[in-house]
């Protein structure tokens, strides 16, 4: 049995990489003047605290924004609004897992996360996976959950990326004739739905969803607005020998 379980939104709940983003974002405008910066990232924060009253008088952008799933979406789109080249976007969120290593002590674990690494057989393959990892391991640290992490895993992004972790889990949890466990064996935790957890569920694999704001995307197996909502029908799943149940 294997959960792999993502950082940010999982690990996780903390704005404060988000926050980040969107700051190191400003400083890449071509002409950082109030009324660009406050554009950022007031529409940053009128995503994380559902304000329409923040957000940018731009239809198109604000449509774009209504479909995130999470923080880190949300500042990408507000940065492309703000004509910020990918070169600029990747080096901004870069800055922000830098500054998220970096306040890593500041960082508590998901409501429900300490109860769910409780939980599971202490036999299990537990990895944390995310698409940029540098902060990862210190945040890991800092909320103790180090010693149930078999291996952080670096997913490229996209679907050939996902692809990937699943294919490199399976081979990782096969036993010694060279058997691979079946698919639904295999648990990916995760806050956004395509490709992080579409992938992993179309190949079988369990998944589950922490929606926090609430758009109700996919197919995963189970779905909540928080962790803590999730653990005991991952507890359930995880104390089966074969399938999770319908």
């Amino acid at each position: 049995m294997a959960v792999l379980l993502a950082v940010d939104g999982v690990v996780h709940v903390s704005d404060l990489a988000v926050q980040s983003f969107a700051r190191h974002a400003t400083e890449q405008l071509a002409q950082p003047a109030d009324d660009a910066t406050r554009a950022l990232i007031g529409g940053m924060r009128g995503f994380l605290e559902g304000r329409a009253d923040l957000l940018r008088a731009d239809g198109a952008v604000n449509q774009a924004l209504s479909a995130a799933e999470d923080g880190d979406q949300a500042v990408e789109i507000l940065s492309r609004a703000s004509d910020l080249t990918p070169r600029q976007i990747v080096a901004a969120r870069r800055a922000s897992r830098v500054d998220l290593a970096n306040s890593a002590w500041a960082i508590d674990a998901s409501p429900g996360l300490a109860e769910l690494i409780a939980g599971i057989p202490s036999d299990s393959y537990v990895a944390v996976v995310a698409h940029d990892l540098t902060g990862a391991r210190e945040v890991v640290d800092a909320i103790g959950i180090a010693s149930a992490v078999v291996e952080f895993l670096l997913d490229a992004g996209g679907t050939e990326g996902r692809e990937h972790v699943v294919d490199h889990v399976l081979a990782a949890t096969g036993d010694t004739a060279g058997a691979i466990p079946a698919p639904d064996r295999l648990l990916f935790v995760g806050s956004r739905w395509n490709p992080d957890l579409a992938v992993p569920h179309a190949a079988g694999c369990s998944t589950a969803l922490v929606d926090r704001f609430g758009r109700g995307r996919g197919t995963p197996t189970w779905r909540n607005a928080e962790l803590v909502g999730l653990v005991p029908e991952i507890l359930r799943w995880a104390s089966l020998p074969g399938s999770v149940p319908a």
